[in-house]
């Protein structure tokens, strides 16, 4: 009986242990390194973007185009005629991209270059586009008028960043064809046969007018073109004469010429002037510091209420004379020669 008692005894604990096994939790994993993602840093795409270095707009430059002729008749006018000129230009959606100097290779990014250069210089997606200019041409009384126009081209430089988690990592240099604009030249008048000019269009001109003398052959044709400051100059100063702008075209006189001549003798002299039309202008260099810039002009006077008009030639002498912006240069001599007509 004591036998058949530990038998059950050792059956029922055989039992419960396997009871107590079943219901036993279990425990959870022991947590591991976390992981960590990295990204591939030789694939620019990744995380790469582009920026323009500078704003639009900030480093034009020209470069000239293109000329073409345009006649103003007025054989048959008794006033100047004056007209707008228009002129239309396919202009090539034009820019170049240098990619040779970056490390890193960029032609799986070319269409997206290319998409934010047009965006920003507003170029559009097509090959070319259309642009119009426009210029006044004035042709005097009784004369024909030969304009030599151009277009100049704006080009602009500038620096597309390449830009990798806040870094610069690439400067791509881009040149860009942003437009162009319609100017004048140089203007020729032609007297028709029949015009014929009295002396009392003639002025009386301070210390301008000189010998009556017709250039020679050789003066004629300049050995070494002169300087295109020289004809800047020239050019602005016959300007502010032309609009009775006295203390302007006085102060780009060199100190020489106004020590001979006052500003108040000057501005007395050219009391009758009430406009000046340029036709055509040329520099030749006469020494290494000098140039000679000779302008053909039509100088319109007023006296007694009539105005009147005459052709000139005037001959500028201009020297390098530093400190005087903006060309570095003033006129030291000027003559003027009146063009006689049949």
């Amino acid at each position: 009986m004591s036998g058949c008692r530990a038998l059950a005894l050792l059956l029922l604990v055989s039992v419960l242990s396997a009871g107590c096994a079943r219901v036993k939790p279990v425990s959870s994993p022991r947590p591991g390194p976390t992981a960590q993602v990295t990204t591939n840093k030789s694939t620019p795409e990744a995380s790469l973007r582009f920026q323009m270095h500078a704003s639009p707009g900030q480093g034009n430059h020209i470069l000239p185009g293109a000329e073409l002729s345009v006649t103003l008749d007025n054989c048959e006018g008794s006033n100047p005629l004056s007209r707008l000129h228009q002129e239309t230009l396919s202009l090539p959606s034009t820019f170049a991209l240098d990619t040779s100097g970056p490390a890193l290779s960029l032609g799986a990014q070319r269409s997206v270059i290319e998409s934010i250069v047009r965006r920003e210089y507003k170029i559009g997606d097509s090959s070319s586009r259309t642009i119009e200019g426009s210029v006044t041409l004035q042709a005097q009384a009784a004369t024909k008028a030969q304009f030599t126009l151009r277009w100049d081209e704006l080009w602009e430089k500038n620096t597309l960043d390449a830009i990798q988690d806040g870094q610069i990592i690439a400067s791509i240099p881009l040149t860009v064809l942003i437009s162009a604009r319609l100017v004048v030249v140089s203007t020729r008048a032609e007297p028709c046969p029949a015009q014929t000019i009295t002396s009392s269009t003639e002025i009386d001109l301070p210390i301008v007018t000189g010998p009556q003398e017709t250039p020679s052959a050789e003066e004629a044709t300049p050995p070494t073109p002169g300087s295109d400051e020289a004809i800047a100059l020239v050019g602005e100063y016959l300007e502010a004469l032309g609009k009775g702008d006295m203390k302007g075209a006085y102060n780009l006189l060199h100190e020489s010429y106004q020590a001979r001549l006052s500003y108040e003798d000057y501005v007395e002299g050219y009391g009758p002037l009430v406009g000046i039309e340029v036709h055509s202008i040329e520099a030749m260099q006469a020494e290494q510091y000098k140039d000679i810039v000779r302008a053909g002009i039509t100088i319109a006077t007023r006296n007694q209420g009539k105005t009147s008009y005459a052709d000139w030639g005037a001959t500028f002498e201009v020297l390098v004379t530093r400190g005087k912006p903006p060309y570095q240069r003033s006129i030291t001599q000027i003559t003027m020669q009146r063009i006689q007509q049949d």
